[in-house]
């Protein structure tokens, strides 16, 4: 499911599909148990962020929400120590509520975050670019994770 692509300086971003955003956290969290979770709600928690170099850019970050202050943040560079933190810390991270379960999935949950907002998740070409055959394969595995209706 491709949707439009947008153009910018010889970029193109090619939608595949869009995803409320999810908290992550570990099963016997204390908010484990709610239907929905506030930002306000996990004002008391550790929040996780995801970064990829040392001066990485608050518009390049992976989670939503990262650029509101918080009390407690982590900043990793490694996925499984994201895991580790949320088992060990009370720890959460806001992601599409997409999980793979071979990272400690079954001790990890996805619950819906009450705020209004849409995740685009894609990919970006340079337009005169084509993706390689490994990034259509890897598409088509990302594609059996998409949500059926966000």
């Amino acid at each position: 499911m491709c949707k439009n692509k947008k153009k910018e300086n010889h970029l193109v971003f090619t939608e595949l599909f869009s995803a409320k955003p999810h908290v992550f956290l570990q099963k016997d969290h204390p908010l484990a148990s709610k239907k929905v979770v506030s930002v306000h709600d996990l004002a008391p928690y550790p929040r996780l962020n995801f970064v990829q170099g040392e001066y990485e850019s608050v518009y390049f970050s992976e989670e939503l929400f990262s650029s509101i202050p918080v009390d407690k943040e982590i900043r990793v560079n490694d996925r499984g120590a994201i895991v580790n933190f949320m088992l060990g810390l009370n720890a959460y991270t806001i992601s599409s509520g997409i999980f793979p379960k071979y990272l400690n999935g079954e001790n990890i949950i996805s619950v819906p975050l009450a705020e209004n907002e849409t995740m685009h998740i894609g990919y970006v070409l340079n337009e005169n670019q084509e993706l390689s055959e490994p990034g259509k394969s890897y598409l088509e595995e990302l594609r059996k994770y998409a949500p059926a209706n966000p």
